[in-house]
């Protein structure tokens, strides 16, 4: 047998840098989801592919919300100037 690696597959990038997971409570619709962590209907979508139907989520379905303001990135290498 030839000693070649099978590519494996390589993580995805999320297009949101942090997220949490929100469980679906009976009554819950993804506009009110949206509107509670101050997003858009189509942001919780594009973070959950698996929903096929947004008229169609359930009690207990697990989405993931991405945050809706990105995380500051702090750059702690920066030299400081020398006098």
């Amino acid at each position: 047998p030839s000693g070649g690696a099978s590519a494996a597959p390589s993580p995805v990038a999320s297009p949101f840098p942090t997220q949490v997971t929100y469980t679906i409570a009976k009554g819950d619709t993804l506009a009110r989801i949206a509107k509670k962590y101050n997003l858009t209907v189509e942001q919780l979508l594009a973070a959950n592919p698996q929903i096929k139907d947004p008229n169609k989520i359930a009690a207990g379905d697990v989405i993931i919300v991405p945050s809706s303001s990105p995380s500051p990135i702090v750059d702690a290498g920066s030299p400081s100037p020398s006098p």
